[in-house]
């Protein structure tokens, strides 16, 4: 009974392949075990990414060319070529510490006003916007005129006088949405307003500003690499 068990045992450890169609497939996976890595960095700026290529650190653990991959318009990594059994090591991660906007969704006057001015770039459009909402009258907010694109508010135009304003659609705006080393990519929004008084900025652009950030983020660590190390040594892959 012993003997037969112990050879049940070390059947279970046979690998068998087996010709199913064009394919074989085996009963085991054979794994390439890769050799240790050290954590990867986390910065918050462009500039630490460029700090990190053009003072060559850890310069001597870097097997390869750099590889710098923009993942996204807030995301990049800066990596190895494949090494060794298909390796690829990752060195540094740099993610911005952007505010959180809100985008697409309404809320109250007060918040909205503060967000304005805190998360986005000051431009004439937000100084526009910021008259109308800054002088709505509570609950005051009209439907009557909405015709889809524009939209009529009661606004206090004077210290007694109340009056209708046209709310400006598109407004062309610059929230704070990539690394601040670049300039910010301005997109189209479109204005609302709700009873409460509400208001609220839908994206009207389809995403295309994320594209031109990535450009961005490409132009500006191809102008600051310094010449002699990325002509040999780094990729930039957006």
């Amino acid at each position: 009974m012993i003997k037969e068990a112990i050879k049940y045992i070390v059947d279970l450890g046979k690998t068998e392949i087996f010709d199913i169609g064009d394919f074989k497939f085996t009963n085991d996976q054979l794994k390439v075990i890769c050799d240790p890595q050290a954590d990867s960095l986390s910065i918050n700026t462009l500039n630490g990414v460029v700090d990190y290529v053009n003072n060559q650190v850890d310069n001597e653990s870097i097997v390869t060319r750099i590889v710098i991959n923009v993942l996204s318009y807030k995301e990049v990594h800066v990596m190895s070529e494949l090494f060794g059994a298909q390796q690829r090591e990752t060195y540094l991660k740099a993610i911005p510490c952007n505010p959180n906007i809100i985008l697409d969704k309404f809320m109250d006057i007060e918040s909205f006003n503060i967000q304005l001015q805190s998360g986005f770039v000051t431009t004439p459009f937000i100084e526009t916007i910021l008259k109308v909402t800054g002088n709505i009258t509570d609950s005051q907010v009209t439907n009557f005129s909405d015709d889809g694109v524009s939209q009529s508010v009661t606004a206090k135009a004077g210290i007694a006088r109340v009056g209708e304003v046209v709310v400006p659609n598109p407004v062309i705006l610059r929230p704070y949405r990539t690394f601040p080393e670049i300039e910010q990519p301005e997109s189209p929004f479109i204005l609302r307003m709700a009873d409460g008084p509400r208001a609220a900025l839908f994206c009207a652009d389809g995403g295309a500003w994320k594209l031109q950030a990535i450009r961005s983020i490409k132009e500006y660590l191809s102008e600051k690499l310094e010449k002699e190390i990325a002509a040999e040594e780094v990729i930039i892959i957006a």
